[in-house]
């Protein structure tokens, strides 16, 4: 599991990360850059190369943001 450390949804679990941190994902919501806004951040450490990106929800809004959180567990 991944818990948020920064932000609103400190301390919530927002995605998952491999036991040894080399990869993972979580869902993020970004309200100050439309552009961005609803999107899953991802990382991977593999064989030395550290690459991480976020691939865009095309018309995810907040609340939908919100919403699949609530499914994840609570702390």
């Amino acid at each position: 599991m991944f818990v948020q450390e920064i932000g609103p949804q400190a301390g919530r679990v927002t995605g998952e990360m491999s036991p040894d941190g080399s990869r993972g994902w979580r869902v993020d919501f970004d309200p100050n850059d439309p552009t961005k806004g609803f999107h899953i951040n991802w990382w991977k450490l593999e064989k030395g190369v550290y690459e991480s990106g976020a691939n865009v929800i095309i018309g995810g809004t907040q609340d939908r943001y919100l919403e699949i959180l609530s499914h994840f567990p609570k702390l």
